[in-house]
């Protein structure tokens, strides 16, 4: 059981997967599984049967890893298509959904594919979520809307926590952990990373040899942007006394203290994303960006 979440704007585009799967069979649930392809400059992320995206992980990899062979955002939806109409019977194909970010001259990243209803990917969007938790996702993203939340998605720093509070939205379904994988498009670049417990079979050799140190530097980036959504949570916390048409100076104090550490921990977490983004680029040997 799954979700995938993803958005972008003019500074790029994330993914948030979760990495809990289960057996029909016996109700048995596995943490840790690796639900998210990150290609050269696209994210594919997989929701339904284990075995068909697993195996569709393996055909993109070994593309990936073939000389002479070219995988790109530019044909990797039809190289999908073609692996379902390929290898996989009709009827299964229909037991997966797929979303992918790839990049878009609009900042209209996000695509979706489910086999179940369409024989092709459906029109871009900047925002778009698939899998179990998804009405959970879907639920908090409705209520932002009803109430006037305005989320500022200019800069990958605030496209994260944004991201991010929305995983955590749905993972509040049974189906749904909180250990996640997350893929960035940044350019024409991919970068990923995620909890120690997953573990990155489909990812770059360089960066499963190096998880260790990619899942510490993520549990520092995770923990930057946890301690960002806590202290929104504190402002408006605060501001709800307005709802009385009160507004004290205990709760101006709060939501100056909370703009503040906000400022603080976003430079501090834009720096985080920097220095991992330059140490990914080191590691698969590619020349450095300024990101």
């Amino acid at each position: 059981m799954t979700v995938h979440v993803a958005m972008s704007s003019a500074a790029g585009g994330i993914m948030f997967s979760d990495s809990q799967a289960s057996a029909v069979a016996d109700d048995e649930e596995f943490p840790g599984v690796e639900k998210q392809f990150c290609g050269p400059d696209f994210l594919v992320g997989g929701a339904g049967s284990g075995v068909i995206i697993d195996g569709l992980f393996d055909h993109l990899s070994l593309l990936v890893s073939q000389a002479g062979v070219y995988l790109s955002s530019s044909n990797v939806e039809s190289v999908i298509r073609s692996y379902l109409e390929a290898e996989v019977q009709p009827g299964a194909a229909r037991e997966i959904g797929l979303l992918v970010v790839t990049p878009n001259p609009g900042h209209m990243m996000v695509s979706q594919y489910a086999p179940s209803i369409f024989r092709r990917f459906g029109r871009r969007s900047d925002f778009d979520t698939i899998g179990t938790g998804a009405r959970f996702l879907f639920r908090a993203f409705m209520r932002d809307v009803e109430i006037g939340v305005e989320h500022r998605v200019g800069s990958l720093v605030d496209l994260l926590v944004t991201v991010h509070g929305y995983a955590e939205a749905a993972s509040r379904s049974l189906t749904v952990n909180d250990r996640f994988f997350v893929g960035y498009l940044v350019g024409n670049r991919t970068y990923c990373m995620g909890h120690r417990e997953i573990y990155p079979a489909h990812a770059p050799r360089a960066l499963r040899d190096a998880w260790p140190e990619a899942s510490g530097r993520f549990d520092e980036i995770l923990g930057l942007v946890r301690t960002i959504q806590g202290e929104l949570q504190n402002a408006r916390r605060a501001f709800s006394s307005i709802m009385v048409g009160e507004l004290d100076a205990r709760a101006r104090r709060q939501i100056d203290d909370s703009r503040a550490s906000i400022q603080k921990n976003r430079a501090r977490l834009r720096q985080a994303l920097r220095e991992y983004f330059q140490w990914y680029d080191r590691l698969l040997e590619r020349a450095a960006t300024a990101a």
